[in-house]
């Protein structure tokens, strides 16, 4: 009877499989989370003027270039707002996960609970039995009841260990990484931001300023060529019905 017991009690492990289930997403989360903060930091080292090409800082310097055709007043922040919702977006999916391995525990919690309600059940049963048998210190009639135990044991590891797992690994550990490379996606925007700011911004609000002001001198140059074409055309018409109307006049008058 005693070895019957510490054999089903030794290994009290997740009957219900979520445990793995839970570290397959977490590896999968951290996978994620690893390989956007090593893009993240191969960004920080890129944001300098001698930086790769394909990197987000001279591609925002490159659309801000494009504005700066277009528009009379360059402004990074919408540029800037697109940026970090490319950033950010594969990092929610870790926060996603990190929500899905503690509903996961949660779910553990509930089906150990199921499984350690049934062994109870199952103890009682035995123990019922067991009362009401002759011999009531044979071992035969005592394992049922140690069975029950045994599942009603394991059934309360699985509640436990999958609540563990699940807010340890996701409501700690991806919480805190996330956080992390959210606070390096921030980082990385402001020093986008200032160094924008202070070289970049000002030299293409001046080319944007020339730009403008060459266009109105241009404007300007045309509507006074064609002011000048108007009364040039008026003393023309006026002239030639001069030269009409005097004629006639004369004519009048020698009548």
């Amino acid at each position: 009877m005693i070895g019957y017991y510490s054999n089903n009690t030794k290994n009290y492990t997740d009957q219900t499989g979520i445990t793995f289930v839970i570290i397959a997403l977490f590896l999968v989360a951290l996978l994620i989370n690893i390989t956007n903060t090593i893009k993240i930091k191969w960004e920080f080292a890129n944001v300098k003027h001698s930086g790769s090409n394909f990197s987000l800082f001279k591609q925002h310097i490159k659309n801000l270039e494009q504005a700066a055709k277009n528009s009379l007043q360059v402004d990074q922040e919408f540029l800037l707002q697109i940026m970090e919702n490319k950033l950010s977006r594969r990092e929610n999916w870790v926060q996603l996960f990190a929500g899905l391995l503690i509903t996961l525990g949660m779910i553990g919690t509930v089906l150990g609970l199921t499984l350690s309600m049934g062994g109870l059940l199952e103890a009682i049963d035995g123990i019922r039995v067991n009362m009401q048998s002759t011999d009531i210190a044979d071992p035969s009639n005592m394992a049922a009841s140690l069975s029950g135990l045994g599942k009603a044991l394991s059934g309360m590891s699985s509640a436990f260990i999958t609540t563990l797992v699940g807010a340890f690994l996701g409501g700690l550990f991806l919480k805190i990484l996330s956080h992390s490379t959210t606070n390096l996606i921030e980082y990385l925007l402001d020093n986008i931001r200032f160094l924008t700011e202070v070289e970049y911004l000002p030299e293409l609000q001046k080319q944007a300023w020339q730009r403008e002001f060459k266009n109105l001198s241009t404007a300007n140059r045309d509507l006074k060529t064609f002011v000048d074409l108007v009364r040039l055309i008026k003393m023309r018409l006026f002239t030639q019905t001069m030269k009409i109307l005097t004629p006639n006049v004369l004519l009048q008058k020698m009548l």
